[in-house]
């Protein structure tokens, strides 16, 4: 009876040893989820067509910051030339939701609507541009959601092959929580 006491009491311990490396587990992956997620643009830059990079030199920063007000891209497509702006990342980076939207820019003033462009990601194993989805048309200075099937690439862009259009934010997000 004694020994069986020392057993259950060994096994006791070893269970709330276990049970406490677990939680600490726990913890460090809900901590390495939530590094991820802010850390997906360490690193990363935003290019643009060189037709407008003169007149915009649009920084990511101000892509992502989720204010209207603040730098801002513009296409025309007053040749047969077409334009895009481009999110360069590190690594791949898995993404299904992106954030577009009007609002000031200095060059232009007041960007108010822009025509349907294109969010386009670069497959590795092709080595081409794929479109991921078509965005509409938006009208305001307001930010826009949209959600498109879960994909994973170092490099996104917004690519414009229809008349004027302008954003003053792209910004990448994959709302998928960490599990």
């Amino acid at each position: 009876s004694k020994a069986l006491n020392k057993t259950v009491e060994a096994m006791t311990l070893a269970l709330d040893s276990l049970n406490a490396t677990v939680r600490d587990l726990s913890d460090m992956v809900f901590d390495w989820c939530s590094i991820r997620k802010r850390s997906m643009y360490e690193g990363a830059r935003a290019w643009q067509d060189r037709l407008y990079s003169s007149s915009y030199n649009v920084t990511l920063s101000v892509l992502i910051d989720g204010k209207t007000d603040t730098g801002g891209w513009g296409s025309g497509s007053t040749s047969t030339r077409s334009h895009w702006i481009q999110e360069s990342f590190v690594r791949s980076t898995i993404a299904d939701t992106v954030y577009i939207g009007g609002g000031n820019i200095p060059i232009w003033g007041t960007a108010q609507s822009h025509k349907p462009v294109e969010l386009w990601i670069f497959k590795e194993d092709s080595r081409a541009w794929t479109t991921v989805k078509t965005l509409p048309a938006l009208s305001g200075g307001d930010i826009y959601k949209h959600s498109f099937p879960r994909q994973s690439s170092r490099f996104w862009r917004l690519y414009n092959t229809n008349g004027w259009s302008a954003t003053t934010e792209f910004r990448l997000e994959d709302s998928v929580p960490c599990s």
